[in-house]
């Protein structure tokens, strides 16, 4: 996909800048957010960026810090408008919101016209006991690759909560490679596939987490059919691994120790497994390597700890440890 075709057709450029309690709202147009920091911004809704207004918008290696919707969705980011929105190499450390999007909110219209994309991208250390979806794009045509959910605390849907265009057929709509691990959720459900047609979700970990009520839906929810393809939901305290309502989940060369409900197991493993997954990290004002927190030995969190003093902030890609 060509974003911008030329750097003329941008309305705005973001590049090397920290915005600390500032919140940018914009106007409809093409955007480009790079290499810059949110910092303890907030508002009631999108505490980093918001947008309402028909626009495309790209933000990459970009860190969004202590940021808040102090009366709706959208910690970081609020994007409820026509156009496509790629979040690539986006970092997202304790933001919050009162009522859903831990992170981000991002809605399209109901069609796979438009591009819903989040890639090498990572939410944590988010506490919001009373909301929920750390990662929550709905409608558009939904890829997720190479993100990372872990240590965060809320309400349900901690991980992520995906909505699919009603047209959605397998293959339109995408999880892949990613990991949602040690999430605390208050009441149900760590990945929801919410509303839409059909989805996928590929070669990912649902790994160590725990809901306090453990009976109801499950670990991995869907409203609609879902074909998971070597994937594993293992180590979770719910009583389901896989929950679906009204449609069927199938799986293929999955593992999963917990019960399921509306589940056809269509290819079964051969053998326990972990994905090998490794993402890109994006080090916050001089993070260091050693901060890295490993899982399961193999699996590898996103986002490096906060070291304290942001005056002499540098966003930088930090390698990947083998």
């Amino acid at each position: 996909m060509i974003f911008f075709s030329t750097t003329e057709s941008l309305s705005s450029t973001f590049k090397n800048t920290k915005y600390f309690a500032e919140t940018k709202s914009v106007s409809s147009g093409n955007y480009y957010v790079s290499n810059c920091l949110f910092h303890v911004c907030w508002s009631s809704e999108g505490g980093g960026i918001f947008v309402t207004s028909s626009s495309n918008f790209l933000i990459e290696e970009t860190t969004f810090l202590s940021c808040s919707a102090t009366s709706g969705k959208g910690g970081g980011l609020f994007f409820e408008a026509t156009g496509n929105c790629v979040l690539s190499k986006v970092c997202s450390f304790s933001c919050s919101a009162s009522s859903s999007g831990l992170f981000c909110y991002v809605k399209l219209p109901n069609s796979l016209e438009y591009n819903n994309t989040i890639i090498d991208s990572s939410v944590s250390h988010s506490n919001c006991p009373n909301s929920g979806n750390g990662f929550f794009p709905s409608y558009g045509k939904i890829f997720v690759s190479s993100v990372n959910s872990s240590k965060n605390i809320g309400s349900c849907h901690v991980g992520i909560r995906v909505d699919l265009s009603s047209s959605s057929e397998y293959g339109d709509s995408l999880i892949s490679y990613s990991c949602f691990s040690d999430i605390e959720t208050k009441n149900y459900v760590t990945v929801l596939y919410g509303l839409g047609g059909k989805g996928e979700m590929r070669s990912c970990n649902v790994v160590n987490n725990t809901q306090i009520d453990v009976s109801r839906f499950g670990t991995v929810c869907s409203n609609f059919h879902l074909n998971v393809y070597d994937s594993c939901v293992t180590g979770n305290n719910a009583e389901r691994s896989f929950h679906c309502n009204d449609a069927t989940i199938k799986l293929y060369n999955t593992i999963f120790d917990k019960g399921i409900l509306s589940v056809e197991v269509k290819e079964s493993a051969s053998s326990s497994f972990t994905n090998n997954l490794k993402f890109i990290r994006i080090g916050l004002c001089g993070a260091k390597d050693e901060n890295i927190i490993t899982l399961s030995g193999r699996t590898k969190n996103v986002c490096s700890r906060v070291h304290q003093g942001y005056n002499s902030f540098q966003n930088r890609i930090l390698h990947l440890i083998e």
